[in-house]
């Protein structure tokens, strides 16, 4: 091909036709110029090929980390449900002064301020390396980049909730009643006296200011629940998202 454009060249000089030769070379010019846009549109077209395939890779790991993180959340849910139930049956029986006093002395239930631990590697690896803002979806960019709000958020309900147990109703407890960790590690001793047990419970849940106490912990339960439930949303979405863009 070269070498037929250097005879054409060349014929067009040694006849001397000028105007023909400058509208040959402005000829060969263009089809240089072509020759380039089309290289690099076939380069561009392999980059963003290869730019999608990593991009569907990433999201495929990505899904399966928040599937993970979702199977985990469904278990925190459904335990701290479990906590909220027999809070509201803890209620019910120590505030029916029809039943013995046997049945109304009971222990309350666990305070439930366990917390929810998640990982998100993968996504901290996008977002610490940019590559997130390459994403093509908008719509699943931002719900990724608002994600850890959501987590810190629910986190501080959390973190409120423990500080109350720790520093409020586990020290307000001890003036009322004395503590069974024994029992509830698999201890049978106690160094209180078993036979006052039931009046000490009886008087603790009959006062106001203790009462108030504990309804403050049914209240963090329920609205940890409530938090949790929103951050489950979040990640509902963000898992359909990923569903879409890694079916494709």
């Amino acid at each position: 091909m070269l070498t037929f454009l250097r005879k054409i060249r060349k014929s067009l000089i040694n006849s001397g036709a000028t105007r023909k030769y400058l509208l040959y070379a402005v000829g060969e010019i263009a089809l240089v110029v072509i020759g380039i846009l089309i290289a690099l549109q076939v380069n561009n077209l392999n980059e963003n090929r290869k730019s999608r395939d990593y991009e569907k890779k990433s999201l495929i790991k990505l899904k399966e980390e928040f599937q993970k993180n979702h199977l985990d959340l469904q278990k925190h849910i459904e335990w701290k449900t479990n906590i909220q139930n027999e809070w509201d049956e803890f209620f019910k029986i120590i505030s029916n002064k029809l039943l013995p006093d046997e049945e109304r002395a009971i222990r309350r239930p666990m305070a439930s301020f366990i917390k929810y631990g998640i990982s998100n590697s993968i996504l901290n690896s996008l977002l610490a390396t940019g590559k997130i803002d390459n994403l093509q979806n908008d719509s699943l960019k931002y719900m990724l980049s608002t994600w850890d709000d959501s987590v810190n958020d629910y986190r501080q309900f959390e973190e409120m909730h423990s500080n109350f147990v720790l520093n409020e109703l586990m020290p307000f407890e001890k003036d009322f009643y004395p503590e069974d960790n024994n029992v509830r590690f698999g201890y049978e001793y106690s160094l209180s006296d078993i036979d006052n047990e039931t009046e000490l419970y009886l008087k603790a849940y009959d006062e106001m200011v203790f009462q108030n106490v504990l309804l403050r912990n049914f209240y963090w339960i329920n609205i940890e629940l409530s938090r949790i439930k929103d951050l489950e949303d979040h990640m509902n979405k963000i898992i359909q998202l990923l569903e879409v863009e890694t079916s494709e």
